[in-house]
């Protein structure tokens, strides 16, 4: 087997990855008709907890967060009736964080004044409101005290409550020409200093914005009539041009939809389609992913799943699964649960009774590319060049992309795709490793210094991690009559050889710790069959520093100390070799 030695090896910081990670923490199984969902600090105490709606137990609850992803149940009203939305707001501004709901069957827009110990009392907005769906707090008037939007499903209404300061609610008719509205977000649609808001009507397939002229005298703009069953409207600038965007949720439409503003408040439809949703109920818009782009998340009913669309920042969004086992997926709302940083995902299953958080972790993705006999230099007549490719994913979660290969040309003047592969995988805390590759160079291939790249990610608009190296083509046979046959073998699509994918947890490098280490560190790792085992560590230009281990061994945990003391500070690589099976870890001398 070839010698195979890194001498750049390149690991993504975590707010370089694409794609992410997601581990459910249930919050509860028995939240009968869970229903809306909203995040806030309830309490005051500097984390992020949960208000939300049961349709089924009539109740208005927040869940304290006591340890991160740990939820302790509170219920704020156990009857109101068919409760269907839930809000946290300083209604009153005392600094302490209050409630907003709607109850569905009980006709009523209602808050509930937190006093500062999270004893709460109910102070009805509206009542005989028939089939209040939807409510939300916001500055409605200028005046800087928090107002409130509502619509009613069945009484045909949208209103909004202008509050005196003493929150005192005086009611004020928008419109009463809808058929079903069902979903409200108020924002500065048109940038004028003014809250406009965003409405979408169920029955009408609409989705609308009503704007504000500054005097609380709105005018409605029709966006869409063609979105079948509209169920929620949010919005946000999508496209970071410094104006607002529109997206919307339709349980009868299977994607997502946005509206993108051309900063005149005309609206361009932009349709994001779904492998595999049906019946969409709740769409949000964040950055997952901390890259500075907005990516959307959606609830799906009809297929129990929650998907979430990476932004590659030109609005081209590749779709991913967070779960696909949330029976009814319904409300959904971000929030940093564990104070990391990084948002997670807050949302309910209406079928399942269920409420639960999914804590994002970006994925840790290392890609190596590194040929056998380098610098790689490649005759006028043509020829070729070995070389090896290291895929490893340090989390601890099973990740799915596309892998591909290109050269560019010299001096920049193309690039070519040479081979593409959508069906890789690899395992958590797993790699895949691919050590004798073989890339043919055509002698009409122009001379020069090409640039041999291999990337990892979302073919072609994201690329999540890639490595490369230069190939000198020292002439030319431009009156070659063979093909332009850039072929390149070794690359298999399926991995029939169990020892072509590093099975960590049977065989390999568990732990080289510490590391970055001064001057010895402890390299562990573990054999489950007895065998010859050689472990052997080399410096950057791949000659050998030392030779730990190189004989039998037992199946089990074997650790060894590699002392460098008498070694140069810099890079180092730990290779083990058991059977067939290789594999490479690096290592960081600090002194």
């Amino acid at each position: 087997m070839k010698e195979f030695f890194k001498l750049v090896t390149i690991l993504l910081p975590l707010t370089a990855f694409c794609q992410i990670g997601w581990i459910e923490h249930q919050v509860s199984s028995s939240y009968n008709g869970a229903f809306g969902i909203h995040t806030a600090d309830v309490d005051g105490d500097g984390d992020t907890d949960l208000v939300s709606a049961s349709v089924d137990d009539d109740e208005i609850t927040w869940w304290e967060n006591i340890d991160d992803f740990n939820f302790i149940q509170h219920v704020i009203d156990p009857f109101f009736d068919h409760a269907h939305k839930a809000y946290g707001f300083d209604i009153d501004q005392d600094n302490d964080m209050d409630v907003l709901g709607t109850a569905f069957y009980g006709d009523e827009i209602a808050w509930y004044a937190n006093d500062g110990q999270q004893n709460f009392t109910k102070y009805s907005i509206r009542t005989g409101f028939d089939g209040a769906r939807d409510a939300y707090a916001a500055d409605i008037d200028g005046d800087t005290d928090l107002d409130v939007v509502g619509c009613a499903q069945y009484d045909q209404l949208l209103c909004w409550w202008e509050n005196d300061g003493y929150q005192n609610f005086i009611e004020h008719l928008i419109t009463n020409n809808t058929v079903a509205p069902h979903s409200i977000y108020p924002i500065d649609v048109d940038s004028d200093d003014d809250m406009d808001i965003v409405f979408g009507d169920r029955d009408a397939d609409e989705v609308s914005w009503f704007e504000n002229d500054g005097s609380q005298i709105f005018t409605r703009h029709i966006i869409d009539l063609e979105f079948t069953d509209t169920w929620d409207v949010f919005a946000i600038d999508l496209d970071l041009d410094n104006d607002i965007d529109i997206l919307g949720a339709a349980q009868h439409e299977n994607d997502v939809w946005w509206w993108e503003n051309d900063g005149e408040e005309n609206f361009q439809r932009h349709i994001i389609p779904g492998e595999s949703t049906v019946g969409s109920r709740n769409v949000h818009a964040v950055d997952l992913n901390n890259d500075g782009n907005l990516d959307i998340v959606a609830a799906f009913d009809n297929c129990n799943a929650i998907f979430y669309y990476e932004n590659d920042g030109q609005q081209n969004f590749t779709e991913y699964c967070m779960t696909n086992y949330f029976n009814d997926a319904f409300d959904l709302w971000p929030g940093d649960f564990n104070d990391d940083g990084n948002l997670d995902i807050a949302g309910t299953a209406y079928g399942g009774d269920a409420v639960s958080v999914w804590e994002n972790v970006p994925i840790e993705l290392e890609l190596i590319l590194e040929p056998y006999f380098p610098p790689v230099q490649i005759p006028p007549q043509g020829g070729s060049f070995d070389f090896g490719l290291v895929i490893r994913n340090h989390s601890q979660f099973n990740l799915n992309f596309n892998g591909w290969i290109e050269i560019e040309l010299p001096g920049g003047a193309s690039i070519h795709t040479i081979s593409l592969r959508n069906d890789m995988m690899v395992s958590a805390n797993d790699s895949l490793v691919w050590w004798d590759m073989l890339q043919n160079v055509p002698a009409n291939a122009p001379s020069g210094l090409y640039q041999y790249i291999a990337k990892i990610g979302t073919h072609p608009y994201s690329v999540w991690q890639q490595d490369q190296f230069q190939v000198d083509k020292t002439g030319a046979f431009v009156n070659s009559e063979r093909d332009w046959d850039f072929t390149l073998t070794g690359w298999i699509t399926q991995v029939e050889n169990p020892y072509e994918s590093l099975k960590i947890g049977e065989y390999g490098l568990i732990t080289a710790n510490p590391n970055p280490f001064n001057p010895t560190t402890i390299l562990s790792y573990e054999l489950r069959v007895a065998g010859s085992v050689l472990l052997t560590v080399y410096d950057i230009q791949g000659r050998e520093a030392a030779r730990l281990v190189n004989g039998w061994q037992e199946a089990g945990i074997h650790k060894v100390t590699f002392d460098g003391a008498d070694l140069s500070s810099g890079i180092y690589f730990v290779r083990l070799q058991a059977g067939e099976f290789t594999a490479l870890q690096k290592l960081v001398l600090l002194k």
